[in-house]
């Protein structure tokens, strides 16, 4: 499997934590899980061994990689609240991911 590379690099001062999304930071901070319609996910900030399936939409319209919400900070913009966020949603085994923009998209 390729390395993951993101599409759109930003620069992001300190810790992409700091700039998630309040409401996202919130509910890392108060319990960790995040609950979809296809159960109760965990939220993690990054890497372990896990593998990165593809995933068919990102918030940019193409494909995409599944990673960790807080390793994409380049959709954190469009990530106004749970419902945004689900849209983009995919699982990391019992982790909470999104589908972010890789090269080849």
């Amino acid at each position: 499997m390729e390395a993951f590379e993101p599409l759109f690099v930003e620069e992001i001062s300190g810790d992409p934590i700091n700039s998630a999304p309040q409401w996202l930071t919130d509910l890392r901070n108060n319990n960790q899980n995040i609950t979809t319609a296809e159960g109760t996910f965990i939220l993690r900030t990054s890497g372990g061994d896990l593998p990165h399936p593809e995933c068919p939409k990102t918030p940019f319209n193409g494909t995409g990689v599944c990673i960790f919400v807080f390793d994409c900070p380049q959709v954190f913009s469009f990530l106004d609240d749970l419902n945004a966020y689900l849209k983009y949603f995919c699982s990391l085994n019992e982790y909470a991911g999104i589908c972010c923009p890789n090269e080849s998209s």
